[in-house]
Order: C-alpha cells, then structure tokens, then sequence
C-alpha cells in the first residue's frame, strides 16, 4: 500500500457517474434548440452554465435562460427532463469500489455540479441502487453550487485540502478533465487524467496498493 496516499478525491461525471451529452443535445433539439452543443459542452459553456454550478442563479433563472432558445410553448419540466438527460447511470461496480477504497483510504467526491443534477442523482441512487444520498458514499462530498468555487480554478482544490486537513501529496485526485488534473496539481495533489473508456479500479490500483 502507498503510504503517502492517505485520501482519494473523486470527479463524479466520467469517472463514477456515466454521462452522455449526446443525449441532452437531441432531448434539447426535439424542444427546438438546435445547438444546444454550441452553449455547452463537456469543455467550455456559456456563463448561465457556469453560474448554475457556482451557485450563482437557482432553477427558475436558468429555465429563464434556456426559455429565450425555446419556443414559448415549452414546458418548464421538459426543459428540465433535457437538462437531466445526460445523466446515464451509477454503475454499481463503480459503488464496490468505492466502499472497498473507503476501508482503507479516506473518499472525497469533488463536482462541477448543480442542484438539478444532484437531485436527480440521488432520486436515481434511490430508486435503483437502494441508497438514499450520494453523499453516504463518501467521507464527504464537495458540489460546486453549494460552495461557490469550480474546477479548474486551483482556489477549489486549495479549499478541499483545508477543509479536510491533507497536504496535497497525500491525496489523489481522479477526474475526465485534463484542465481538471492541471488545477490539481497546481494545488500540488498527484492527479490521474481518467479517459472516459477507462475501467476504474486498474486506473487507481497503483497507487493504492
């Protein structure tokens, strides 16, 4: 085992939570938005997005938003179904990892999130894996809207290692982003660049054992 790894920080979209954009890109595209891949992707969005994660605007100023690419007749729930659409599954492996990490490292989970997802998240986590809050999973949780700070900016990740009183090469972080990883490692947190094909569990082995 690395005894210098003393906690695991996770990315949820792409590393533990499946996602498909592709599927939020038709769902919008069915409603009359047709390039809804051009305000935002996996990459860069448009500011409503950013400010959605930050905490900065709740759900009726982004269905203002998205409404002005809409046509009028769109309802607020289907515009929400759209949003929600991109999120694809919580494998169940992925949760057995996560509990056999979690006796021998502390887990932390890191995401660019909003409230919308979360809820989401957790109605799915409820319905089909039988656990009530994505936060049980983990020693704690840090969402981006509840705590006014993103990835890639190096002040998130400066703001989790205070929090949970680790030096950054105590910690690995694991996320789908390069610019994600960059900003880790700014923070000075060894970092693993995950590509979305990747199993899990081979990705992390070398440092856990």
């Amino acid at each position: 085992m690395n005894k210098k790894i003393k906690a695991i920080i996770f990315d949820l979209g792409g590393v533990l939570y499946d996602i498909d954009l592709r599927r939020s890109t038709k769902a919008f595209g069915d409603l009359g938005l047709k390039n809804f891949d051009k305000l935002y992707s996996l990459k860069e969005q448009t500011a409503v997005f950013d400010n959605l994660e930050e905490g900065k605007i709740g759900r009726t100023e982004f269905l203002k938003h998205l409404r002005r690419y809409l046509p009028q007749t769109s309802q607020n729930e289907s515009i929400l179904d759209a949003w929600r659409a991109l999120l694809v599954d919580f494998p169940q492996k992925n949760i057995d990892i996560l509990q056999k990490i979690r006796a021998t490292h502390k887990i932390y989970l890191l995401s660019n999130t909003n409230e919308i997802h979360l809820e989401a998240i957790n109605k799915y986590l409820q319905q089909h894996r039988g656990i009530q809050d994505i936060r049980d999973l983990f020693d704690k949780a840090f969402f981006s809207f509840e705590i006014g700070l993103r990835k890639p900016g190096e002040e998130v990740f400066k703001y989790v290692l205070k929090d949970i009183g680790l030096k950054g090469d105590e910690c690995l972080f694991v996320d789908d982003s390069e610019a994600n990883v960059r900003g880790a490692e700014k923070a000075g947190i060894t970092s693993i660049y995950k590509v979305k094909s990747e199993a899990l569990l081979p990705v992390l082995t070398p440092y856990l054992s």
